[in-house]
């Protein structure tokens, strides 16, 4: 490599890498810094959860999981005590794989698995189920317009949308002691 490439290289690649690490390591305001859990998380927590009840048009709903006999799942309404939906031990498969991550920052935080979650739908549509004794947050939309509908039916009171079984099991498999 002669001189000349060298430089050539020097100013096309290492100048303004140097320029973009100088910027971001000096920046006075960061958006996001560490925590000792090693989560970025908004400089002031309050953020985390804006207070929706002063957005017009927005919807709460608190509830909470129960588990059943035979691996069953209720949803329960907090408010009334009613049951909003049953799952049983193979059925729920998106709300019971929603529930594990869930289910484990509880236990990382010390939090009661029946400590109820809220589903909210803010007044842009935008739905989350958020646990904010852990403070977590789960956009449902992210998973898909079936996952946004299950878990809007809970607010509408409409009924939970077919949602098939990931995995079936083959005929042949059903014999099997």
């Amino acid at each position: 490599m002669t001189g000349r490439q060298k430089l050539a290289l020097t100013v096309i690649v290492a100048v303004p890498l140097g320029i973009a690490v100088a910027t971001v390591g000096l920046n006075p305001h960061p958006l996001y810094r560490a925590n000792p859990d090693g989560l970025a998380t908004p400089p002031d927590p309050a953020m985390a959860f804006p207070d929706l009840s002063l957005v017009d048009g927005g919807e709460r709903l608190s509830i909470t999981f129960k588990r059943g006999p035979l691996d069953s799942l209720h949803v329960v309404d907090v408010a009334t005590g009613q049951t909003l939906r049953r799952y049983g031990s193979n059925e729920g498969g998106f709300v019971r794989g929603v529930l594990r991550p869930l289910d484990h920052e509880r236990k990382r935080h010390g939090v009661a698995r029946d400590a109820p979650y809220e589903v909210v739908r803010e007044s842009g549509g935008r739905l989350t189920l958020r646990d904010e004794a852990a403070n977590v947050e789960i956009d449902v939309a992210a998973f898909g317009p079936t996952s946004y509908q299950l878990f809007s039916s809970l607010l509408d009171g409409s009924e939970s949308p077919d949602v098939p079984a990931l995995i079936a099991t083959p005929a042949s498999m059903e014999d099997r002691p």
